[in-house]
């Protein structure tokens, strides 16, 4: 197992994972959506994907033990963990798949990297020029 961000660890081979019944490896084109994930109610990414997504998937690790701050916000059928947030920070979500090789077929992934452009250009804003909160809450409106 590595240790991942904030001190959680890894699964080395998610075909070593209890129940771990996916092909997390596909053999479909990379721009195929292979299996469903689950998005828990309260996070980030529900508000961006709704409550299921279809994504591909090309890993062989998966989130074991998250670290701290950390929380799970999708999964895959199998139990896999596919998406994870950081609890109170501005926009950190990490997910287990390629949303830049489906997103010009579906339209939810688009709108992540729309999500993930509006807030990394809010974060610039608020870091470098000290904006006042009625400018960002105009950049979030358009």
């Amino acid at each position: 197992m590595l240790n991942v961000a904030f001190g959680g660890t890894l699964h080395q081979d998610t075909s070593y994972i209890e129940n771990a019944n996916l092909s997390h490896m596909q053999q479909d084109q990379a721009t195929q959506a292979t299996h469903e994930i689950q998005v828990e109610k309260a996070s980030r990414l529900r508000t961006i994907l709704g409550s299921t997504a279809h994504v591909n998937s090309f890993h062989h690790q998966a989130v074991d033990k998250l670290g701290t701050g950390l929380k799970i916000t999708a999964t895959a059928p199998d139990g896999v963990v596919e998406a994870i947030e950081k609890e109170g920070a501005p926009f950190v979500v990490g997910v287990q798949w390629h949303p830049e090789l489906i997103a010009e077929r579906d339209a939810s992934m688009q709108h992540l990297f729309r999500e993930f452009v509006k807030n990394a250009e809010l974060g610039a804003l608020k870091q470098f020029y000290n904006v006042p909160a009625n400018f960002k809450r105009k950049a979030i409106l358009r």
